[in-house]
């Protein structure tokens, strides 16, 4: 079979691609054959994916991207033989119909894409037919997608089936991502909050049921304060010496802890005013025993931080814009003001 890159005759060309074992079976290794020509060294990335709007299109959204593999290639013509093992898919290809899965190629120069198989479109060719799997694998699945929304300093539920041939590691955790689906790291503080547990092996085809509670820091930065990053849910299945069998990840939105009302400052003793403020929002009483001072606006995001509040008898809130705040100390003492 014939597949050609829309390529242009100065970079290459991509042909005869074929996939040796279609259809396939859940957590197989699917084998994929195909020629090249190319007049400069890069990299081809081969991927699976899902389609959307009934296998019309790629899905980009919910790419199966750990199973991409980047293959560097040289300036010279030759046939390129790889496998991707399909370990963290859950649903057969009867299970998502009418999408489909599919593989995709991109040949690129360095980070410029240069080019596509099939243009990036689904055909015959690189079309993948997925069965259920004849024997019990080592995998995991939510059994309800995990809360969408939490706020700073409570608790979301997380409940997976699993099933695990022999001993193994299953993590449940929060975790940052990029704006493109890359952890960033622990080192980086990409690890909110991380469980463990080392699950009985569950050989029956019906898993077993696991659910953990994720307290979120209250400390935790709420989403819209983050730059380019977002928060996932993520669950993985690991054997003994941690190497990966799959996970599954849901994106999770962290807010700012509810403020509980006007009075809890005030129940101190402490006057906030005038309220609703233009310019200056003053204090009187010299009982805040606070350190530091955040304000954030109702959607969660933090407008002002004042980090030594020792004698401070007002805040400059003049460049505000019009709504509604809330002051939040370090010792939990929280005031709701407007800003008009």
């Amino acid at each position: 079979m014939l597949s050609v890159l829309s390529l242009n005759a100065q970079t290459g060309t991509i042909t005869n691609f074929s996939m040796g074992n279609n259809p396939i079976e859940l957590g197989g290794t699917l084998n994929i054959s195909f020629d090249y020509t190319s007049t400069v060294a890069g990299t081809i990335e081969i991927a699976l994916y899902k389609s959307q709007n009934s296998g019309s299109e790629i899905d980009w959204n919910t790419s199966v991207n750990w199973h991409t593999i980047s293959v560097d290639i040289a300036a010279t013509a030759t046939t390129v033989n790889e496998t991707i093992t399909l370990t963290g898919i859950a649903d057969t290809s009867a299970d998502i119909a009418p999408e489909v899965y599919a593989v995709m190629l991109q040949l690129k120069d360095g980070s410029t894409s240069l080019a596509q198989l099939n243009s990036y479109g689904i055909q015959a060719n690189n079309t993948v037919t997925i069965n259920a799997a004849s024997t019990v694998l080592n995998t995991v699945t939510f059994l309800s997608t995990p809360s969408a929304t939490v706020e700073a300093g409570e608790s979301i539920e997380v409940s997976v089936n699993y099933t695990l041939l022999a001993e193994g590691i299953l993590k449940f955790a929060v975790r940052k991502y990029d704006n493109e689906w890359d952890w960033i790291g622990d080192d980086n503080g990409g690890e909110i909050i991380a469980e463990y547990l080392n699950p009985a092996p569950a050989t029956d085809s019906d898993g077993t049921d696991v659910t953990r509670t994720l307290l979120i820091p209250e400390a935790t930065t709420a989403s819209a304060d983050l730059t380019n990053q977002l928060y996932r849910v993520y669950v993985s299945l690991h054997d003994p010496s941690w190497a990966s069998f799959t996970d599954k990840q849901n994106l999770l939105i962290i807010t700012a802890p509810t403020v509980a009302g006007l009075e809890d400052i005030n129940a101190d003793g402490i006057v906030m005013y005038p309220n609703p403020v233009s310019d200056n929002l003053f204090i009187k009483n010299s009982k805040l025993e606070a350190t530091s001072i955040k304000i954030c606006d109702i959607m969660g995001r933090t407008v002002k931080s004042i980090s030594n509040t020792k004698d401070i008898k007002s805040i400059d809130v003049s460049s505000f814009s019009k709504g509604i705040y809330i002051l939040t100390t370090d010792n939990k003492k929280q005031f709701k003001f407007i800003k008009k």
